[in-house]
């Protein structure tokens, strides 16, 4: 029997919280549907153009540093504004726990990339 105090955290509010069906799903039209808080959001498709539409910034920084995650994050978030997502999808996104939001924001960029190509 170990008498060494255990290090792991104490549980939180958030850990307890029911996950949301997340799982993202593609659209016909190549845009993209997710829940979150019980409703269902979409995503739109990701023209070719939308790309040229993000400020400069977020695609050098993603250029300088391609696996920084960080810099993916930003490429993202500049994207659903470029592609001019519904601000309710944006909030619904903003409410979800970051890997939550994440899974889907990579899920919609991935979806956009595969029915664009």
């Amino acid at each position: 029997m170990s008498t060494t105090p255990s290090t792991r955290a104490p549980k939180q509010p958030q850990d307890h919280q029911q996950k949301t069906n997340t799982k993202p799903e593609p659209k016909p039209d190549g845009g993209f549907t997710f829940e979150a808080n019980g409703k269902t959001y979409s995503l739109p498709v990701v023209g070719e153009d939308a790309a040229g539409k993000v400020p400069f910034k977020y695609t050098r920084q993603l250029v300088m540093n391609p696996d920084d995650n960080i810099a993916q994050m930003a490429q993202t978030f500049a994207l659903l504004d470029a592609v001019g997502a519904d601000p309710e999808a944006i909030a619904a996104l903003e409410s979800l726990p970051t890997e939550e939001a994440v899974e889907i924001t990579g899920g919609w960029v991935g979806e956009s990339r595969r029915s664009a190509g």
